[in-house]
């Protein structure tokens, strides 16, 4: 019983291994030729990527570095009070 669950298993993982590897084999379809609509589109998408990408490193320039130990909590504390003698 325990050798044909053996075989059983290995069965079933050969079984979901094996096609997807058979099925990465096969050969690819030509490519589709794009229409002069479709490449317009491309190059449309394309240069407005490259504006955004420019304008927003152009904002990340701009933006001043920031300083260090800034305290947000600093204008609600009260001053530190000396200890008291006893």
């Amino acid at each position: 019983m325990k050798f044909f669950m053996r075989v059983l298993i290995a069965a079933l993982i050969a079984a979901t291994v094996l096609p997807p590897a058979a099925y990465a084999q096969q050969p690819r379809s030509p490519p589709v030729p794009m229409s002069d609509e479709q490449k317009a589109r491309i190059r449309e998408k394309e240069t407005y990527q490259k504006d955004t990408d420019a304008a927003y490193k152009s904002t990340l320039k701009r933006i001043p570095d920031a300083k260090q130990n800034v305290d947000p909590w600093g204008n609600l504390r009260t001053p530190a009070e000396p200890p008291r003698d006893k």
